[in-house]
């Protein structure tokens, strides 16, 4: 009687469905992650070095971008100069006539640098006189082209 319990015993156990994973497969599992982890991990930084450059740029062209609008909403005439420059001569100055011209800054994020060929100016209207552009970070420039009447850069 006893053996014939122990049968029946013996016959569950080995006929419950097993559930969960050997040892084998789960290394085999593991070993794959890291290999696709070494693959992945040490262009990361350039991903991430890609995306702050990138979001850097937008924000340059951005602030470029609202610089009419800045003129438009403060109702103030502006004029977009290099910074090496002390002031605007009477001919350049004769180009735009405005009772109150002010020079206008661009918000860049660190490192970046902006050269203007000649003076742009922007009107309280809104409209701009147009003009060339460079925009710099180490050793990457952007020439832009801004046309009047907005200014807008064209992506």
């Amino acid at each position: 009687m006893l053996i014939l319990a122990l049968k029946d015993h013996y016959q569950k156990i080995n006929n419950v469905d097993k559930k969960g994973f050997t040892l084998l497969e789960m290394l085999t599992v593991l070993f794959i992650i890291g290999l696709a982890a070494s693959l992945a991990l040490p262009n990361l930084s350039l991903v991430f070095d890609r995306i702050k450059f990138s979001n850097e740029k937008k924000s340059a062209y951005r602030s470029i971008n609202l610089l009419s609008y800045k003129a438009l909403s403060q109702n103030k005439d502006f004029v977009l100069f290099n910074d090496t420059k002390e002031s605007l001569n009477n001919q350049e100055l004769g180009l735009y006539n405005s009772a109150i011209l002010s020079k206008v800054s661009v918000e860049l994020p660190k490192g970046w640098s902006l050269s203007v060929e000649k003076p742009i100016f922007y009107k309280s209207s809104g409209f701009c006189s147009g003009g060339s552009i460079l925009l710099s970070v180490g050793k990457y420039s952007y020439p832009l082209k801004l046309d009047p009447p907005y200014c807008q850069i064209q992506k």
